[in-house]
């Protein structure tokens, strides 16, 4: 039997560190290429992939069905998929591209109930210049609070 995304994500979800680590996506191929991403507060090492990997791959039946099987961390360079992922960047740099097409630079300052969170903003300063904040300890001079529903993407500003 071709394994599902849903049973994949319960098994995943059965090998994680409660409160720690945390399911980003799971995708399925229609040629049984099974991705999965995941992501911890604290980081997440290689040798904790390759565990899960062995654990995934030992809770499945390669005998019914074939398959390829990639578990990886959700690197800094991928776009934001669940709300642990901006709880873990609270006060690191975001950039966030809003569905109107609007894109705003600073700093993620919380992650709120709802599917909402505030991103720190730079002011214009004297002259319309711009005041940068472009480190995490860096104090945005203006909030913005968004809604997730607004965000078309949203990821680590480098």
């Amino acid at each position: 039997m071709k394994p599902t995304e849903e049973q994949i994500k319960s098994i995943v979800a059965s090998l994680l560190t409660e409160g720690e680590e945390f399911l980003v996506s799971v995708k399925v191929s229609p040629r049984n290429e099974i991705k999965v991403r995941v992501d911890a507060y604290h980081g997440l090492s290689i040798d904790r992939c390759v565990a899960l990997s062995r654990a995934i791959e030992a809770s499945l039946n390669r005998d019914e069905e074939d398959f390829s099987l990639e578990v990886s961390s959700a690197g800094l360079d991928m776009p934001y998929v669940v709300p642990e992922q901006y709880r873990k960047h609270v006060g690191d740099p975001i950039t966030v591209l809003l569905k109107t097409g609007e894109r705003l630079d600073g700093v993620l300052v919380s992650v709120e109930d709802e599917g909402k969170f505030v991103v720190g903003l730079p002011t214009k300063g004297k002259k319309g210049t711009s005041k940068k904040c472009t480190e995490a300890t860096a104090e945005p001079s203006a909030e913005r609070m968004i809604s997730s529903e607004e965000v078309k993407e949203a990821c680590y500003r480098f």
